[in-house]
């Protein structure tokens, strides 16, 4: 027997509202997934450009690196801080303490970076921060942590300022986009996928995370 409620005009509505919705899904899935390939084949066109090889691409490389070692620190880094601390209002200036040093040094260090070598910059700053990730385990106080904050705050300004400004002067005019894109793209593949791998090194060593940031 066939249920009257079933012949009522509002589930023959919902049941034309469902549909449509489900068609829509399918319909932006699949423009969104050409879109996805169209942008990882634009990225693949970027193999053919020499100063690509030669110069974004090996950077790209190093700040995925970079972003990765320190983004595996970032599900224990406020734990251990508070740990060290014991106090939520001193954590917070730690934490702080690496943005608030690019908020004063920013402009300054961009000066300064128009009279030195670039690379060489990069290369130093980079090895500055592999020894700073060895000093985090062993600064058991607020002074001691909050000194090798400061220091990752200089070290951090140098880096990404200089960083940009070689992928700006080496990218070339027609595919700066795509390869100033790339660059970024990079840092943001390391940014997702460093804390899951920092928490399960982490279940291992609570300090694993450091010892491996300054690999």
């Amino acid at each position: 027997m066939e249920r009257d409620d079933l012949k009522d005009p509002m589930y023959s509505t919902l049941g034309h509202d469902w549909g449509l919705c489900i068609i829509e899904f399918i319909v932006g899935y699949s423009n969104h997934s050409n879109r996805v390939i169209r942008m990882f084949k634009e990225f693949s066109d970027l193999r053919h450009i020499i100063n690509f090889k030669r110069v974004i691409f090996p950077i790209s490389i190093a700040f995925f690196i970079y972003t990765f070692g320190w983004g595996t620190t970032s599900p224990i880094f406020s734990i251990y801080v508070q740990k060290v601390t014991g106090n939520l209002f001193l954590t917070g200036i730690v934490l702080s303490m690496t943005t608030v040093m690019g908020i004063f040094l920013n402009i300054p260090l961009s000066i300064l970076e128009n009279r030195m070598n670039l690379k060489r910059v990069l290369q130093t700053v980079l090895l500055i921060y592999s020894a700073l990730a060895l000093f985090y385990p062993v600064a058991n106080s607020f002074l001691s942590l909050l000194l090798v904050s400061v220091a990752r705050g200089v070290a951090s300004s140098f880096l990404w300022l200089t960083s940009w400004a070689y992928v700006f002067t080496y990218t070339e005019k027609s595919v700066k986009g795509k390869e100033t894109g790339f660059f970024s793209d990079m840092n943001d593949l390391a940014s997702a996928l460093s804390p899951i791998v920092g928490g399960l090194v982490a279940v291992v060593s609570f300090f694993l995370p450091f010892y491996l940031l300054s690999l």
